[in-house]
């Protein structure tokens, strides 16, 4: 029994992200070109957050234990950072000259995501660990409007520098 739940569990794993990675594949293909060279990339900065801050919203009032929300916000949030952001990243740096572009990108791959994700993976084992499930729901579920809230507030200020055109450094 035990090895039928592990399949049934790793099949559905891989039918989630497959259909995640064909989303995303057919909006870098078809639908990203035209939108990113007809909006502004300002306002896809602040889109971004803002998706996710209504699906963490929704997800609240729907109900902390929803699988089925957390699944839709979960892989709207892939989809989006694999077909959107990407591209959006890139394009914050094609102002700057090589050396700033260069280093740039390296600052923020190694403090910006690997140091952050180090600290979001310790920070959620040490709230889930000894706690009642029941209240894990409650705490994410709050500390996922924060976090989209903080999102939003620093991709505003950064969609503020980019439509100004002032220097990032």
């Amino acid at each position: 029994f035990m090895l039928i739940m592990s399949y049934l569990r790793k099949l559905a794993f891989t039918q989630f992200y497959g259909i995640v990675n064909g989303i995303s594949g057919t909006l870098q293909f078809t639908a990203l070109p035209s939108l990113m060279s007809n909006v502004d990339q300002h306002n896809v900065w602040v889109t971004i957050p803002t998706i996710m801050l209504f699906l963490g919203s929704l997800s609240s009032i729907v109900g902390n234990t929803s699988l089925f929300m957390a699944s839709v916000s979960f892989g709207s949030l892939k989809i989006m950072e694999y077909s959107v952001r990407g591209v959006a990243t890139e394009l914050v740096y094609v102002s700057l000259d090589d050396e700033s572009r260069y280093s740039g990108k390296q600052i923020i791959t190694t403090f910006g995501v690997k140091i952050a994700k180090s600290l979001t993976s310790f920070l959620l084992s040490r709230i889930t660990s000894g706690r009642d499930p029941d209240t894990n729901a409650k705490i994410f579920s709050s500390l996922t409007l924060f976090t989209s809230c903080l999102w939003l507030y620093f991709a505003i200020l950064l969609a503020k520098k980019l439509k100004t055109g002032i220097s990032m450094r």
